[in-house]
């Protein structure tokens, strides 16, 4: 109390300067905020003096109107395609996993089981699904390894849904990731009549699975020669001129004409999976695989089951560059 005392006047003084201070700093923020209000005011206030001096540059209320009914059509169509796509489940590792590897293993002999058991009742071949069955995965890859399988898992759903007459081979690429969303590189050889690879086309475009369409060669089924080759338009042989639909875009097309119905179709192409999480889950590391293994798989000859060893027929395009052995991920 003794300090309060003899101090008293001081404090007083010491008090009354921050008051003032705060008083001064905040006097001059509000002033500059209001300014910038009165400007903005101003700014608008004359826009409009322009627009009743000349009414033909200032909108309508009818496109006000159509500009409103298109934004709210935007807005739907975003939500409609947001959800429709981030609804799509993918195969993940679940939180606290204690054995990653296997899990993956038991995940992957699973999913094969069930696909090659489908493929037998819909008597639909399935030779090469790309995924390497041997050996133990590090926990680190296990993650990237299950977004392949699922990959695998949702093409064949395809090939089912379109009762084509077999999936010949598959060669997944190496994945690029970007902060939203990852790329999965795709080179599929399929077989069937013109209507069945026409219809898996379509379902490609119209599936909850992003895939995009990016080269794609038909020959007939037997044999590369014998048969015109013409060029066809972007949607393909058997599509109307915009394509199988909107999300999956494909780039100029060579089709086989000649007699017959069994093609061979060599497709590159994509799939998109969007979403933050699982980006973040990802981690690309690299899968070691023996060198006495083929683009087949375990016990397949070079270039897959049911191809020749210099490779696809001729004819049918190469795998684009980046395509390796579908079990490497960096």
């Amino acid at each position: 109390m003794e300090f309060l005392r003899k101090y008293k006047s001081l404090l007083i003084m010491l008090l009354a300067l921050i008051f003032a201070g705060a008083g001064f700093y905040l006097d001059r923020t509000l002033s500059k905020q209001a300014n910038a209000l009165t400007q903005e005011i101003n700014a608008r206030q004359e826009k409009l003096k322009g627009y009743y001096s000349n009414v033909e540059t200032a909108p309508s209320q009818n496109k006000v109107i159509r500009l409103t009914r298109e934004k709210i059509t935007l807005e739907g169509d975003y939500e409609s395609v947001s959800s429709r796509y981030a609804l799509v489940p993918v195969l993940t590792l679940p939180e606290g996993e204690i054995f990653p590897a296997l899990y993956y293993k038991e995940t992957m002999y699973l999913v094969l089981d069930d696909l090659r058991r489908q493929s037998a009742n819909k008597a639909i071949a399935l030779s090469s699904l790309g995924i390497v069955e041997t050996g133990l995965p590090s926990a680190e890859q296990v993650p990237g390894l299950l977004v392949l399988l699922d990959t695998v898992k949702r093409l064949s759903e395809e090939v089912f849904r379109s009762k084509i007459s077999s999936l010949d081979s598959v060669q997944i690429g190496t994945p690029s990731v970007s902060p939203f969303y990852i790329e999965i590189p795709l080179a599929i050889t399929v077989s069937g009549s013109s209507s069945r690879l026409a219809y898996f086309f379509e379902n490609l475009g119209s599936s909850q699975t992003i895939f995009v369409l990016e080269n794609m060669a038909m020959v007939r089924g037997g044999g590369g020669g014998g048969g015109q080759v013409a060029a066809a338009g972007p949607g393909g042989p058997g599509m109307p001129p915009g394509g199988p639909g909107p999300v999956m875009q494909a780039a100029p097309v060579i089709s086989a004409v000649g007699s017959g119905d069994n093609f061979q179709a060599s497709l590159s192409l994509k799939r998109i999976l969007w979403g933050q999480d699982l980006v973040e889950k990802i981690k690309l590391v690299t899968v070691s695989v023996p060198t006495n293994q083929g683009l087949g798989g375990p016990g397949m000859p070079p270039g897959g089951p049911g191809m020749p060893p210099g490779g696809p027929p001729s004819g049918l395009p190469q795998p684009p560059k980046g395509l390796q052995r579908p079990t490497s991920l960096e």
